[in-house]
């Protein structure tokens, strides 16, 4: 992930809706995301 080339797209609001989403699965989505742009994502087992 540190060594990942990043490139982001705004062009719908998927992550923005799973920021702000009430279901703990989807919210997860956004965690993941974050976790890795921060380069502290461990891999889920």
């Amino acid at each position: 992930m540190k060594d990942a080339f990043k490139a982001y797209y705004q062009g719908n609001a998927a992550l923005l809706d799973s920021a702000r989403s009430k279901d703990p699965g989807v919210r997860q989505l956004y965690d993941w995301m974050y976790q890795f742009i921060k380069g502290t994502y461990e891999k889920q087992l």
